[in-house]
Protein backbone atom coordinates (compact mmCIF):
# COMPACT_ATOMS: atom_id res chain seq x y z
CA UNK A 1 0.00 0.00 0.00
CA UNK A 2 2.85 2.36 0.87
CA UNK A 3 4.64 1.49 -2.35
CA UNK A 4 1.57 2.34 -4.40
CA UNK A 5 1.20 5.71 -2.65
CA UNK A 6 4.87 6.52 -3.20
CA UNK A 7 4.56 5.58 -6.87
CA UNK A 8 1.56 7.90 -7.33
CA UNK A 9 3.31 10.79 -5.63
CA UNK A 10 6.43 10.29 -7.71
CA UNK A 11 4.51 10.21 -10.99
CA UNK A 12 2.23 13.09 -10.13
CA UNK A 13 2.09 15.76 -12.81
CA UNK A 14 4.00 18.89 -11.88
CA UNK A 15 2.48 22.07 -13.22
CA UNK A 16 4.61 25.00 -14.28
CA UNK A 17 3.64 28.05 -12.25
CA UNK A 18 3.83 31.31 -14.17
CA UNK A 19 3.41 34.02 -11.60
CA UNK A 20 2.20 37.47 -12.38
CA UNK A 21 5.06 39.98 -12.45
CA UNK A 22 5.16 43.51 -11.13
CA UNK A 23 7.29 45.76 -13.34
CA UNK A 24 9.24 48.68 -11.89
CA UNK A 25 11.51 51.16 -13.64
CA UNK A 26 14.82 51.52 -11.81
CA UNK A 27 17.33 54.34 -11.96
CA UNK A 28 20.47 53.93 -14.11
CA UNK A 29 23.20 52.07 -12.25
CA UNK A 30 26.68 50.71 -12.86
CA UNK A 31 25.72 47.20 -14.05
CA UNK A 32 26.55 45.86 -17.52
CA UNK A 33 25.55 42.74 -19.40
CA UNK A 34 28.89 42.67 -21.25
CA UNK A 35 31.25 42.07 -18.35
CA UNK A 36 33.66 40.22 -20.61
CA UNK A 37 34.66 43.51 -22.25
CA UNK A 38 36.90 43.95 -19.21
CA UNK A 39 39.09 41.20 -20.72
CA UNK A 40 39.29 43.16 -23.97
CA UNK A 41 40.13 46.31 -22.02
CA UNK A 42 42.97 44.62 -20.11
CA UNK A 43 44.37 43.01 -23.27
CA UNK A 44 44.33 46.39 -25.02
CA UNK A 45 46.44 47.77 -22.15
CA UNK A 46 48.77 44.76 -22.42
CA UNK A 47 49.46 45.24 -26.15
CA UNK A 48 49.43 49.07 -25.88
CA UNK A 49 46.47 49.56 -28.20
CA UNK A 50 46.12 53.32 -27.64
CA UNK A 51 49.80 54.12 -28.21
CA UNK A 52 50.16 52.12 -31.43
CA UNK A 53 46.95 53.48 -32.96
CA UNK A 54 47.62 57.11 -32.07
CA UNK A 55 51.21 56.91 -33.34
CA UNK A 56 50.29 55.56 -36.77
CA UNK A 57 46.71 56.58 -37.60
CA UNK A 58 46.05 60.24 -38.39
CA UNK A 59 42.60 60.62 -39.97
CA UNK A 60 40.75 63.24 -37.92
CA UNK A 61 41.44 66.90 -38.62
CA UNK A 62 39.99 68.12 -35.32
CA UNK A 63 40.01 66.09 -32.11
CA UNK A 64 37.46 67.36 -29.62
CA UNK A 65 38.34 65.03 -26.77
CA UNK A 66 38.23 61.93 -29.00
CA UNK A 67 41.02 60.33 -31.00
CA UNK A 68 41.29 57.59 -33.58
CA UNK A 69 41.96 55.02 -30.86
CA UNK A 70 38.65 55.88 -29.14
CA UNK A 71 36.57 55.27 -32.26
CA UNK A 72 38.40 52.07 -33.19
CA UNK A 73 38.20 50.62 -29.68
CA UNK A 74 34.44 51.28 -29.47
CA UNK A 75 34.04 49.46 -32.80
CA UNK A 76 36.25 46.62 -31.57
CA UNK A 77 34.23 46.33 -28.34
CA UNK A 78 30.85 46.20 -30.05
CA UNK A 79 32.13 43.49 -32.42
CA UNK A 80 33.13 41.46 -29.36
CA UNK A 81 29.63 42.01 -28.01
CA UNK A 82 28.12 40.49 -31.17
CA UNK A 83 27.47 43.44 -33.50
CA UNK A 84 26.70 42.84 -37.16
CA UNK A 85 26.33 46.43 -38.40
CA UNK A 86 27.39 49.97 -37.52
CA UNK A 87 24.00 50.73 -35.94
CA UNK A 88 24.72 48.18 -33.19
CA UNK A 89 27.00 50.74 -31.56
CA UNK A 90 23.85 52.01 -29.88
CA UNK A 91 24.10 48.93 -27.60
CA UNK A 92 27.00 50.58 -25.77
CA UNK A 93 25.83 54.20 -25.90
CA UNK A 94 23.58 53.82 -22.86
CA UNK A 95 25.84 51.36 -21.00
CA UNK A 96 27.03 53.44 -18.03
CA UNK A 97 29.26 50.67 -16.68
CA UNK A 98 31.10 50.32 -20.00
CA UNK A 99 31.77 54.05 -20.14
CA UNK A 100 32.94 54.00 -16.52
CA UNK A 101 35.25 51.10 -17.32
CA UNK A 102 36.95 53.08 -20.10
CA UNK A 103 36.75 56.43 -18.37
CA UNK A 104 34.84 58.11 -21.23
CA UNK A 105 31.73 60.26 -21.20
CA UNK A 106 30.15 58.96 -24.39
CA UNK A 107 30.44 56.28 -27.07
CA UNK A 108 30.77 56.99 -30.77
CA UNK A 109 27.43 57.41 -32.51
CA UNK A 110 26.74 55.08 -35.48
CA UNK A 111 26.53 57.99 -37.93
CA UNK A 112 29.82 59.37 -36.63
CA UNK A 113 31.43 55.95 -36.98
CA UNK A 114 30.27 55.69 -40.60
CA UNK A 115 31.77 59.11 -41.35
CA UNK A 116 35.00 58.10 -39.58
CA UNK A 117 35.41 54.95 -41.70
CA UNK A 118 34.75 56.86 -44.92
CA UNK A 119 37.64 59.21 -44.14
CA UNK A 120 40.21 56.45 -44.63
CA UNK A 121 42.33 56.38 -47.76
CA UNK A 122 44.75 53.65 -48.84
CA UNK A 123 47.67 55.27 -46.99
CA UNK A 124 45.58 55.60 -43.81
CA UNK A 125 44.64 51.93 -44.03
CA UNK A 126 48.30 50.95 -44.33
CA UNK A 127 49.03 53.09 -41.26
CA UNK A 128 46.26 51.29 -39.36
CA UNK A 129 47.75 47.93 -40.29
CA UNK A 130 51.19 49.11 -39.12
CA UNK A 131 49.65 49.93 -35.76
CA UNK A 132 48.12 46.46 -35.67
CA UNK A 133 51.53 44.96 -36.38
CA UNK A 134 52.86 46.85 -33.36
CA UNK A 135 50.18 45.26 -31.17
CA UNK A 136 50.88 41.87 -32.74
CA UNK A 137 54.57 42.15 -31.82
CA UNK A 138 53.64 42.99 -28.23
CA UNK A 139 51.53 39.82 -28.06
CA UNK A 140 54.13 37.62 -29.79
CA UNK A 141 56.75 38.71 -27.24
CA UNK A 142 54.69 36.93 -24.59
CA UNK A 143 54.72 33.61 -26.50
CA UNK A 144 57.13 30.90 -25.42
CA UNK A 145 60.14 29.99 -27.52
CA UNK A 146 58.55 26.65 -28.42
CA UNK A 147 55.52 28.36 -29.97
CA UNK A 148 57.72 30.53 -32.16
CA UNK A 149 59.62 27.76 -33.89
CA UNK A 150 57.24 27.30 -36.83
CA UNK A 151 54.71 29.51 -38.62
CA UNK A 152 52.29 28.46 -41.38
CA UNK A 153 50.92 31.29 -43.52
CA UNK A 154 47.67 30.30 -45.24
CA UNK A 155 46.44 32.22 -48.28
CA UNK A 156 42.81 32.30 -49.34
CA UNK A 157 40.03 34.53 -50.65
CA UNK A 158 36.27 34.76 -50.33
CA UNK A 159 33.48 36.05 -52.52
CA UNK A 160 31.14 38.32 -50.54
CA UNK A 161 27.84 38.95 -52.36
CA UNK A 162 26.18 42.29 -51.66
CA UNK A 163 22.56 43.35 -52.02
CA UNK A 164 22.93 47.02 -52.90
CA UNK A 165 23.24 48.55 -56.34
CA UNK A 166 25.49 51.47 -55.43
CA UNK A 167 28.41 49.79 -53.67
CA UNK A 168 31.66 51.35 -54.83
CA UNK A 169 34.17 48.88 -56.25
CA UNK A 170 31.75 45.94 -56.45
CA UNK A 171 31.57 43.85 -59.62
CA UNK A 172 30.24 40.56 -60.97
CA UNK A 173 32.15 37.47 -59.83
CA UNK A 174 32.61 34.21 -61.75
CA UNK A 175 29.52 32.95 -59.87
CA UNK A 176 27.46 35.76 -61.40
CA UNK A 177 26.81 37.60 -58.13
CA UNK A 178 27.45 41.33 -57.60
CA UNK A 179 30.10 41.14 -54.92
CA UNK A 180 33.44 41.96 -53.37
CA UNK A 181 36.33 39.49 -53.40
CA UNK A 182 38.71 40.10 -50.45
CA UNK A 183 41.99 38.23 -50.22
CA UNK A 184 43.63 37.42 -46.91
CA UNK A 185 46.53 35.68 -45.18
CA UNK A 186 46.36 34.04 -41.74
CA UNK A 187 48.69 32.39 -39.23
CA UNK A 188 47.56 28.82 -38.59
CA UNK A 189 49.36 28.22 -35.28
CA UNK A 190 47.67 31.12 -33.45
CA UNK A 191 44.43 31.33 -35.45
CA UNK A 192 44.87 35.03 -36.27
CA UNK A 193 44.59 37.12 -39.42
CA UNK A 194 47.76 38.88 -40.57
CA UNK A 195 46.54 40.95 -43.50
CA UNK A 196 43.50 41.46 -45.71
CA UNK A 197 42.77 43.52 -48.79
CA UNK A 198 39.36 44.25 -50.29
CA UNK A 199 38.93 43.87 -54.05
CA UNK A 200 36.25 43.92 -56.73
CA UNK A 201 34.25 40.78 -57.32
CA UNK A 202 35.71 40.16 -60.79
CA UNK A 203 39.28 39.79 -59.48
CA UNK A 204 40.84 36.33 -59.58
CA UNK A 205 42.17 34.48 -56.56
CA UNK A 206 45.90 34.86 -56.10
CA UNK A 207 46.54 38.10 -57.97
CA UNK A 208 47.33 39.91 -54.67
CA UNK A 209 49.08 36.97 -52.99
CA UNK A 210 52.58 38.27 -53.72
CA UNK A 211 51.59 41.72 -52.44
CA UNK A 212 50.32 40.26 -49.15
CA UNK A 213 53.39 38.05 -48.72
CA UNK A 214 55.74 40.96 -49.41
CA UNK A 215 54.14 42.83 -46.49
CA UNK A 216 53.74 39.85 -44.17
CA UNK A 217 56.84 37.68 -44.46
CA UNK A 218 59.51 40.13 -43.11
CA UNK A 219 57.83 40.79 -39.71
CA UNK A 220 56.89 37.13 -39.30
CA UNK A 221 60.49 36.05 -39.96
CA UNK A 222 61.61 38.31 -37.11
CA UNK A 223 59.73 36.28 -34.49
CA UNK A 224 59.49 32.77 -35.95
CA UNK A 225 62.39 30.49 -36.79
CA UNK A 226 60.83 28.83 -39.86
CA UNK A 227 57.95 29.95 -42.06
CA UNK A 228 55.96 27.99 -44.64
CA UNK A 229 53.46 29.41 -47.15
CA UNK A 230 50.42 27.24 -47.91
CA UNK A 231 47.59 27.61 -50.40
CA UNK A 232 45.38 25.79 -52.86
CA UNK A 233 45.93 25.51 -56.61
CA UNK A 234 45.07 29.20 -57.12
CA UNK A 235 48.25 30.08 -55.24
CA UNK A 236 50.52 27.71 -57.12
CA UNK A 237 52.05 30.67 -58.97
CA UNK A 238 55.53 31.76 -59.92
CA UNK A 239 55.33 35.08 -58.06
CA UNK A 240 54.37 33.30 -54.81
CA UNK A 241 57.34 30.93 -55.19
CA UNK A 242 59.70 33.82 -55.96
CA UNK A 243 58.64 35.96 -52.99
CA UNK A 244 58.86 32.95 -50.65
CA UNK A 245 62.35 32.07 -51.89
CA UNK A 246 63.54 35.68 -51.50
CA UNK A 247 62.53 35.60 -47.80
CA UNK A 248 63.85 32.06 -47.11
CA UNK A 249 60.35 30.67 -46.55
CA UNK A 250 59.17 27.19 -47.46
CA UNK A 251 56.18 26.63 -49.73
CA UNK A 252 53.52 23.93 -49.78
CA UNK A 253 50.91 24.82 -52.39
CA UNK A 254 48.54 22.96 -54.63
CA UNK A 255 49.44 22.75 -58.31
CA UNK A 256 47.05 22.67 -61.24
CA UNK A 257 46.65 19.33 -62.94
CA UNK A 258 48.21 19.47 -66.42
CA UNK A 259 48.56 16.72 -69.05
CA UNK A 260 52.36 16.77 -68.78
CA UNK A 261 52.16 16.24 -65.01
CA UNK A 262 49.71 13.37 -65.45
CA UNK A 263 52.11 11.77 -67.93
CA UNK A 264 55.01 12.10 -65.49
CA UNK A 265 52.87 10.61 -62.72
CA UNK A 266 51.85 7.64 -64.86
CA UNK A 267 55.51 6.92 -65.68
CA UNK A 268 56.36 6.46 -61.99
CA UNK A 269 57.20 2.82 -61.28
CA UNK A 270 54.94 0.76 -59.02
CA UNK A 271 57.67 0.35 -56.40
CA UNK A 272 57.76 4.09 -55.74
CA UNK A 273 54.06 4.34 -54.87
CA UNK A 274 53.18 3.99 -51.18
CA UNK A 275 49.72 3.63 -49.69
CA UNK A 276 48.42 6.88 -48.23
CA UNK A 277 47.16 6.40 -44.70
CA UNK A 278 44.60 8.87 -43.46
CA UNK A 279 44.98 9.72 -39.78
CA UNK A 280 41.84 8.78 -37.86
CA UNK A 281 40.26 11.29 -35.53
CA UNK A 282 41.02 10.51 -31.87
CA UNK A 283 38.14 9.27 -29.78
CA UNK A 284 37.06 11.46 -26.86
CA UNK A 285 35.97 8.41 -24.82
CA UNK A 286 38.34 7.16 -22.14
CA UNK A 287 37.10 3.60 -22.59
CA UNK A 288 36.88 1.66 -25.81
CA UNK A 289 33.51 2.43 -27.42
CA UNK A 290 31.16 -0.41 -28.26
CA UNK A 291 31.03 -1.44 -31.88
CA UNK A 292 27.80 -0.42 -33.55
CA UNK A 293 26.13 -1.82 -36.58
CA UNK A 294 26.58 0.48 -39.52
CA UNK A 295 23.46 1.94 -41.06
CA UNK A 296 22.67 1.53 -44.69
CA UNK A 297 23.91 4.24 -47.04
CA UNK A 298 20.53 5.35 -48.39
CA UNK A 299 22.04 7.98 -50.64
CA UNK A 300 24.19 5.44 -52.46
CA UNK A 301 21.34 2.94 -52.72
CA UNK A 302 18.96 5.45 -54.28
CA UNK A 303 21.63 6.82 -56.63
CA UNK A 304 22.42 3.37 -57.98
CA UNK A 305 18.75 2.38 -58.17
CA UNK A 306 17.92 5.40 -60.32
CA UNK A 307 20.95 5.01 -62.55
CA UNK A 308 22.81 8.07 -61.30
CA UNK A 309 26.59 8.15 -61.37
CA UNK A 310 27.84 7.41 -57.85
CA UNK A 311 31.53 7.80 -56.99
CA UNK A 312 33.37 6.47 -53.94
CA UNK A 313 37.02 6.79 -52.98
CA UNK A 314 38.57 3.36 -52.52
CA UNK A 315 42.33 3.85 -52.07
CA UNK A 316 45.03 6.49 -52.32
CA UNK A 317 48.72 6.23 -53.12
CA UNK A 318 51.44 8.87 -52.92
CA UNK A 319 54.75 9.38 -54.70
CA UNK A 320 57.04 12.23 -55.74
CA UNK A 321 59.38 13.42 -58.47
CA UNK A 322 61.58 16.55 -58.89
CA UNK A 323 60.04 19.44 -60.76
CA UNK A 324 61.19 22.90 -61.81
CA UNK A 325 58.29 25.33 -62.51
CA UNK A 326 58.54 28.31 -64.82
CA UNK A 327 57.73 31.97 -64.20
CA UNK A 328 57.30 34.49 -67.03
CA UNK A 329 58.51 31.90 -69.52
CA UNK A 330 61.75 31.16 -67.64
CA UNK A 331 62.50 28.24 -65.30
CA UNK A 332 63.00 29.11 -61.66
CA UNK A 333 66.55 28.65 -60.31
CA UNK A 334 65.36 26.27 -57.61
CA UNK A 335 64.26 22.64 -57.90
CA UNK A 336 61.08 21.63 -56.02
CA UNK A 337 59.41 18.38 -55.02
CA UNK A 338 56.17 17.48 -56.78
CA UNK A 339 54.05 15.29 -54.49
CA UNK A 340 51.51 13.19 -56.40
CA UNK A 341 48.38 11.73 -54.82
CA UNK A 342 46.81 8.97 -56.91
CA UNK A 343 43.15 8.34 -56.12
CA UNK A 344 41.31 5.15 -57.05
CA UNK A 345 37.62 5.97 -57.41
CA UNK A 346 34.84 3.42 -57.76
CA UNK A 347 32.21 4.63 -60.23
CA UNK A 348 28.73 3.10 -60.30
CA UNK A 349 26.50 4.13 -63.19
CA UNK A 350 24.31 2.85 -65.97
CA UNK A 351 27.20 0.94 -67.50
CA UNK A 352 27.96 -0.95 -64.26
CA UNK A 353 30.92 -0.76 -61.90
CA UNK A 354 34.37 0.38 -62.96
CA UNK A 355 37.36 2.23 -61.46
CA UNK A 356 38.96 5.46 -62.56
CA UNK A 357 42.14 7.16 -61.38
CA UNK A 358 42.69 10.83 -60.63
CA UNK A 359 45.78 12.75 -59.67
CA UNK A 360 46.33 15.65 -57.29
CA UNK A 361 49.61 17.58 -57.17
CA UNK A 362 51.31 19.49 -54.35
CA UNK A 363 54.48 21.53 -54.92
CA UNK A 364 56.79 21.92 -51.94
CA UNK A 365 60.39 22.35 -50.87
CA UNK A 366 59.93 21.07 -47.31
CA UNK A 367 62.70 18.65 -46.24
CA UNK A 368 60.29 16.18 -44.57
CA UNK A 369 60.83 12.71 -46.04
CA UNK A 370 57.61 11.06 -44.79
CA UNK A 371 55.08 11.69 -47.57
CA UNK A 372 52.12 10.87 -45.33
CA UNK A 373 53.11 13.65 -42.94
CA UNK A 374 53.59 16.05 -45.84
CA UNK A 375 50.11 15.34 -47.18
CA UNK A 376 48.54 15.80 -43.74
CA UNK A 377 50.38 19.09 -43.27
CA UNK A 378 49.28 20.34 -46.69
CA UNK A 379 45.64 19.42 -46.06
CA UNK A 380 45.62 21.19 -42.69
CA UNK A 381 45.31 24.36 -44.73
CA UNK A 382 41.61 23.57 -44.97
CA UNK A 383 41.24 24.69 -41.34
CA UNK A 384 41.40 28.24 -42.70
CA UNK A 385 37.88 27.68 -44.03
CA UNK A 386 36.72 27.49 -40.41
CA UNK A 387 38.54 30.74 -39.70
CA UNK A 388 36.80 32.39 -42.65
CA UNK A 389 33.43 31.04 -41.51
CA UNK A 390 33.96 32.50 -38.03
CA UNK A 391 35.01 35.78 -39.61
CA UNK A 392 31.73 35.77 -41.52
CA UNK A 393 29.29 34.61 -38.84
CA UNK A 394 31.25 35.36 -35.68
CA UNK A 395 32.41 38.96 -36.10
CA UNK A 396 30.51 39.85 -39.33
CA UNK A 397 33.75 40.73 -41.11
CA UNK A 398 32.21 40.38 -44.57
CA UNK A 399 29.00 42.34 -44.03
CA UNK A 400 30.28 45.34 -46.05
CA UNK A 401 28.10 47.87 -44.15
CA UNK A 402 29.11 51.02 -46.06
CA UNK A 403 28.99 52.05 -49.70
CA UNK A 404 32.73 52.57 -50.22
CA UNK A 405 35.43 50.03 -50.97
CA UNK A 406 38.02 51.30 -48.47
CA UNK A 407 35.47 51.97 -45.72
CA UNK A 408 34.37 48.36 -45.95
CA UNK A 409 38.01 47.31 -45.71
CA UNK A 410 38.31 49.34 -42.48
CA UNK A 411 35.33 47.42 -41.05
CA UNK A 412 36.90 44.16 -42.20
CA UNK A 413 40.29 45.06 -40.70
CA UNK A 414 38.82 45.90 -37.27
CA UNK A 415 36.80 42.66 -37.37
CA UNK A 416 40.02 40.77 -38.08
CA UNK A 417 41.59 42.57 -35.11
CA UNK A 418 38.72 41.29 -32.96
CA UNK A 419 39.51 37.76 -34.13
CA UNK A 420 43.17 38.32 -33.25
CA UNK A 421 42.28 39.66 -29.79
CA UNK A 422 40.26 36.49 -29.17
CA UNK A 423 43.32 34.40 -30.06
CA UNK A 424 45.57 36.50 -27.81
CA UNK A 425 43.13 36.13 -24.92
CA UNK A 426 43.22 32.37 -25.31
CA UNK A 427 47.01 32.21 -25.65
CA UNK A 428 47.86 34.59 -22.81
CA UNK A 429 45.01 34.24 -20.31
CA UNK A 430 42.16 31.79 -20.94
CA UNK A 431 43.88 28.68 -22.29
CA UNK A 432 45.07 27.49 -25.71
CA UNK A 433 42.31 24.88 -25.95
CA UNK A 434 39.80 27.68 -26.53
CA UNK A 435 41.42 29.07 -29.70
CA UNK A 436 39.21 26.95 -31.97
CA UNK A 437 36.02 27.76 -30.08
CA UNK A 438 33.25 29.29 -32.13
CA UNK A 439 32.39 32.89 -31.32
CA UNK A 440 28.98 31.90 -30.02
CA UNK A 441 30.46 29.56 -27.42
CA UNK A 442 33.22 32.05 -26.55
CA UNK A 443 30.73 34.87 -25.95
CA UNK A 444 28.44 32.78 -23.77
CA UNK A 445 31.41 31.76 -21.61
CA UNK A 446 33.51 34.93 -21.43
CA UNK A 447 31.56 37.93 -22.78
CA UNK A 448 27.93 37.70 -21.70
CA UNK A 449 27.84 37.94 -17.92
CA UNK A 450 26.62 40.56 -15.48
CA UNK A 451 29.29 42.68 -13.80
CA UNK A 452 29.32 45.88 -11.76
CA UNK A 453 31.82 48.69 -12.30
CA UNK A 454 32.60 51.22 -9.60
CA UNK A 455 35.22 53.92 -9.08
CA UNK A 456 36.85 54.56 -5.72
CA UNK A 457 40.22 55.93 -4.73
CA UNK A 458 41.10 56.86 -8.34
CA UNK A 459 40.76 53.20 -9.29
CA UNK A 460 38.21 51.24 -11.29
CA UNK A 461 36.78 48.15 -9.59
CA UNK A 462 35.06 45.29 -11.41
CA UNK A 463 32.66 43.12 -9.38
CA UNK A 464 32.05 39.71 -10.99
CA UNK A 465 28.98 37.55 -10.57
CA UNK A 466 30.24 34.38 -8.81
CA UNK A 467 27.30 32.40 -10.16
CA UNK A 468 28.55 32.54 -13.76
CA UNK A 469 29.91 29.21 -15.04
CA UNK A 470 33.27 30.77 -16.07
CA UNK A 471 33.66 33.31 -13.26
CA UNK A 472 36.82 31.66 -11.89
CA UNK A 473 38.46 31.48 -15.34
CA UNK A 474 37.58 35.11 -16.07
CA UNK A 475 39.04 36.26 -12.76
CA UNK A 476 42.22 34.29 -13.37
CA UNK A 477 42.49 35.65 -16.92
CA UNK A 478 42.13 39.24 -15.76
CA UNK A 479 44.88 38.71 -13.18
CA UNK A 480 47.19 37.21 -15.83
CA UNK A 481 46.58 40.29 -18.01
CA UNK A 482 47.69 42.62 -15.23
CA UNK A 483 44.53 43.39 -13.27
CA UNK A 484 44.69 43.70 -9.49
CA UNK A 485 42.79 41.34 -7.20
CA UNK A 486 41.34 41.44 -3.70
Amino acid sequence: MKDTKFYRQRNKKVQLKLHKLNVHQDKPHDMTAYGGLALVHQLARKVQFTRHINEHVNVLKIRQGYGESDHLFHLLSVLFAGASCVEDLSQLQDDIAYKKLLGVKSVTDPTTMGDFMRRFERGDLNDLKRGMWGMRREAWKKLSRKKRRWASLDLDSKICPIYGNKKEGADFSYQGSFSYHPEMVSLAETGEWLDVINRSGNKTSGDKAAYLLRRTLPPVKEYFDSVCVRGDTKYGRGDVLTISADHDAYVCVGWKTAPILVTLAENISRKEWTLLERKKKPSHCMTKPKSRKKKRNLRRMKARKRGYTDKRLKKEWVAEFPYCPTYKGKPLPKMYRMIVVRKQIEVAGKTGLFDEYRYRFILTDLPERDLNKLIRYAYKRSNQENLIEQGKNGVSAFKMPTGQLLANEVWMTVAMLAQNFKSYLCLLALGEDKINWEWKRFRFNFMYFVARVTKAGRQVHLWLDPGHLSAAKIRRGLILLGAGST
